[in-house]
């Protein structure tokens, strides 16, 4: 009985053979598995070590050259010795500022129709890039705020004083022109519609002011 395999099986076939055998014989005769294929399965352990030689490691391809291109802020200056676990380089990149950014190779790319994350500038312009998109955010909807209630305003004329109506739009717009009080045309929680103070609420809740919500809905039923 030849227990060795062909020598043309790969590492990993042989191994699958052996295992299988070695559980098979163990759970059917376990006495005569321990007298008779003991010293069979060592020497064939032994002849597969000698016999089989380990493939080489086989390192990742080397990376494209990048020195040279623009991405955003960043220009690659050199290729750095680190790799990602997919096996990506790292590059080191210097912002228009003057910092040195190290960056895997994966987050630079022209195609911002990407879903990965792309890195354009160092770590201070990030963070400042970050600020200003915040800000530009929030300029963009106070912009839409004060429209709105100039549209919900003229819908007011004559159901509520003229005073109110020449008040600022928003606490934003308030605050721009150093004033306390503003009316956005809205009703609050109470169902009063009144002007506001700065971080003081409906002036009807605080008792300072009547309410024009009866006479404007009386008016526009």
């Amino acid at each position: 009985m030849n227990l060795c395999p062909p020598r043309q099986l790969s590492m990993t076939s042989s191994s699958l053979l052996l295992n299988k055998l070695h559980r098979r014989t163990h759970f059917l005769y376990p006495s005569w598995y321990l007298i008779h294929l003991t010293p069979l399965f060592e020497q064939y352990q032994v002849r597969m070590t000698k016999s089989v030689t380990p493939l080489p490691f086989l390192m990742p391809s080397k990376p494209r050259n990048r020195v040279g291109e623009v991405y955003g802020k960043l220009t690659v200056i050199r290729a750095s010795e680190r790799r990602t676990k997919s096996g990506n380089a790292y590059w080191w990149c210097r912002c228009s500022c003057g910092q040195d950014r190290e960056i895997p190779g994966d987050q630079l790319s022209h195609n911002s129709a990407r879903k990965k994350p792309l890195v354009t500038a160092c770590l201070d312009c990030s963070r400042e890039f970050q600020v200003e998109g915040v800000c530009a955010k929030n300029d963009r909807e106070e912009h839409q705020r004060r429209i709105d209630a100039e549209q919900r305003r003229s819908l007011l004329k004559g159901d509520v004083p003229d005073g109110w109506l020449s008040l600022p739009l928003t606490d934003a717009h308030a605050r721009e022109l150093g004033q306390v009080l503003f009316f956005r045309g809205t009703l609050c929680l109470r169902g009063h519609l009144a002007p506001y103070r700065i971080n003081g609420g409906c002036l009807t809740c605080s008792g300072q002011k009547p309410s024009a919500a009866v006479q404007h809905y009386e008016a526009s039923g």
